[in-house]
């Protein structure tokens, strides 16, 4: 990989973004297993044993209506209708998630919402000691938790560290995959990405005393112990909305990660002037169970439409084939899936599906087996839900604002998509903003490293585990062995390394 040159100055924050600081977690309301106990799956990766487990969400969350649905606002399709009039139908409602978002903005923390869970799996290297590393991934919005696999298994293949990975968690958000299931019935369409920080730092404070501590189904805190002073080595991973996560949870807690590696994360400088899908907030002096208000700002640019353009796709997005094998093959066909490397896309196949509800039913069932058989078969993260994580539009200010509040201590990974894209060139907003942008905000973070992955697409997990893995492996290999030097170029020729970047 070649790093972005380093930029000579830091953009100050706009003085309309003042980030909130994070709600507290308070103790959990009574989280029941489901009837059917989550059996795991077998371990794609050698010499680990896995164990899917549940743990409660936090709570409060951040926003009202998170929880307790509002009136529906999606319409359901009328038969025969044209392109034209889906197209209306899905302006009306990418329309009424953002409304219900900025309205959700100015009530603060929900109350009386009702109690998550979060399912995780738990990888545990045989024959582990305690005394190595810990891994919490969190994934890119839509992208089911197993997605990580082939790139876990590329990672573990080259890493030579000199602390072995004992334990690898990899969670699905709350209206993801797994998590989505067992919370049917319970989500709102409206979600803050700050929530997502929250559920992880849920989980570290669930995690059991050691790695080597086998654990029951349903987690439960096993220690009043901060996190940040517990007797382990965490290393945080996240890809896009995750990578956003987890730069947001470590600000909040800069002394709870050895190191972290962002994957393309949806980080980027607000816009100026402000637009309608842009926020100003008051942050109060000290967290509180009462969220800063938030107003919407005057129109400005056309700065935000990507997300807008992103809510859109979601909802406009087919989530209903007539088999899993149908769904490979048309996905497989498609521009979109058809960069993917073969392995994801057979793992995205197998676990980002559910069987059909039946029309009688009113929630999905709760189920943590693959799908295999050739009965019809729908999302396992419900489109309008994807949709209501794309309409979020504060987080990503907020985490790029206080990116330079990270401790120079805090080794961070910047492994972002090449901006060359089947051959053309970029052009206009990424998730990081411009081209200008991404360039200074990889080095926000005082102790930051970036990489550029030649030939990726912002889906770097997707599109490219095999190298991936391998600079995961790298730079971890050298923090955790003290090293400083910069991450290394890997599998291109002296010709190719040098090609022009920007």
């Amino acid at each position: 990989m070649q790093s972005l040159p380093r930029t000579s100055a830091l953009t100050p924050t706009p003085p309309h973004i003042h980030p909130r600081p994070l709600l507290p977690l308070q103790a959990p309301l009574a989280l029941s297993p489901p009837s059917t106990p989550p059996a795991s799956r077998s371990s794609p990766i050698p010499n680990y044993a896995l164990t899917t487990h549940i743990y409660p969400a936090a709570h409060p969350r951040t926003l009202q209506h998170s929880t307790a649905p509002p009136s529906p606002v999606l319409e359901k399709a009328p038969e025969g209708e044209d392109k034209e009039a889906r197209m209306a139908r899905v302006e009306r409602e990418r329309a009424e998630l953002v409304r219900l978002r900025m309205e959700a903005g100015s009530r603060g923390a929900e109350e009386g919402g009702q109690q998550l869970g979060v399912v995780v799996e738990r990888f545990v290297r045989r024959g582990a000691t305690g005394e190595g590393v810990t891994l919490v991934l969190a994934h890119a919005n839509g992208m089911p938790k197993e997605t990580w696999d082939p790139t876990l298994q590329s990672f573990l293949e080259h890493y030579a560290g000199p602390l072995p990975i004992d334990e690898i968690w990899a969670l699905d958000s709350v209206q993801h995959g797994q998590s989505a299931q067992l919370n049917a019935g319970k989500l709102g369409l409206v979600f803050d990405w700050s929530d997502n920080a929250r559920d992880i730092l849920s989980l570290i404070s669930h995690l059991p005393p050691t790695p080597t501590t086998s654990s029951p189904t349903l987690l439960s805190r096993s220690s009043t112990t901060p996190p940040e002073a517990r007797p382990r080595k965490l290393i945080a991973i996240g890809h896009s909305f995750g990578g956003c996560s987890i730069a947001r949870l470590a600000a909040a807690h800069p002394t709870l990660f050895h190191s972290l590696i962002l994957i393309d994360p949806v980080i980027r400088p607000p816009p100026s002037p402000p637009t309608p899908t842009s926020w100003s907030c008051s942050s109060p002096s000290s967290p509180t169970l009462s969220s800063p208000t938030l107003t919407p700002l005057k129109p400005g640019s056309s700065a935000g439409a990507t997300h807008s353009s992103l809510v859109r796709a979601a909802l406009s997005r087919r989530h209903t084939f007539p088999s899993p094998s149908a769904a490979h093959t048309l996905l497989a066909r498609s521009s979109f899936f058809g960069r993917w490397d073969p392995k994801v896309l057979e793992v995205y196949i197998k676990h980002g599906f559910v069987p059909t509800p039946s029309s009688s039913s009113t929630t999905s069932s709760f189920s943590l087996s693959a799908t295999s058989s050739e009965e019809e078969v729908t999302l396992a993260t419900p489109s309008p839900h994807e949709a209501s994580v794309f309409a979020e539009d504060l987080t990503p200010h907020e985490a790029w604002a206080l990116l330079p509040s990270l401790p120079a201590s805090l080794p961070v990974l910047w492994v972002v998509a090449d901006e060359v894209d089947d051959g053309r060139k970029r052009s206009g907003e990424g998730v990081m903003g411009s081209l200008e942008h991404r360039a200074e905000t990889v080095w926000r973070a005082p102790g930051a490293e970036n990489g550029v992955l030649e030939g990726a697409g912002h889906l770097i997990v997707q599109e490219k585990p095999k190298e991936l893995g391998e600079a995961m492996a790298m730079f971890l290999g050298r923090v955790l062995a003290g090293g400083d030097a910069p991450v290394l170029r890997m599998g291109r020729t002296e010709g190719e390394k040098t090609r022009a970047r920007l």
